[in-house]
């Protein structure tokens, strides 16, 4: 995924918090087992770790998440991703929390957009509310048919 090591990391107190108020969330990795590791204070029921998905596999993996976190710290790199992620996630009516980089902004749907310091809220938040969690999937599905057709027009 577009996220690496240091971006998840860079929440991982907050995830650890919230981890600790929320006994009935689990924290799923894909992709990189050293950032897993890094959470072994987390007890091995509430923690699951997938290997890096070939492109095939994103449709899979992405099913494994019942919220998507995109923590992205604010850098060049991360300001210049694609949305791609959130249309994988769209498609698969997946709620996400993320940061605000632009492309995330400009998508809008189907999830929300974390400030710094905002994880542990935004988590409960999504967490708490199971209709919440249902709108914003339906939402980002949505987008995600628009950019379908969108893309179709161009090539018809």
């Amino acid at each position: 995924t577009a996220i690496d090591a240091v971006d998840l990391l860079s929440i991982q107190k907050e995830l650890e918090t919230c981890l600790d108020n929320s006994p009935n969330v689990q924290l799923v990795i894909a992709g990189d087992l050293s950032v897993f590791e890094k959470f072994e204070g987390i007890p091995e029921t509430r923690r699951l770790f997938l290997p890096p998905p070939s492109p095939e596999d994103i449709p899979y993996v992405l099913s494994q998440f019942d919220v998507l976190l995109i923590p992205l710290r604010d850098n060049p790199f991360n300001q210049a991703i694609s949305d791609m992620l959130l249309l994988e996630a769209g498609v698969l009516r997946i709620p996400w929390l993320a940061s605000p980089v632009q492309a995330y902004q400009e998508w809008g749907e189907g999830g929300l957009l974390v400030d710094k310091g905002g994880w542990c809220e935004a988590i409960a938040k999504l967490v708490n509310d199971e209709n919440l969690r249902i709108e914003l999937g339906r939402k980002g599905r949505e987008k995600a048919e628009k950019r379908e057709k969108e893309i179709m027009e161009l090539f018809s």
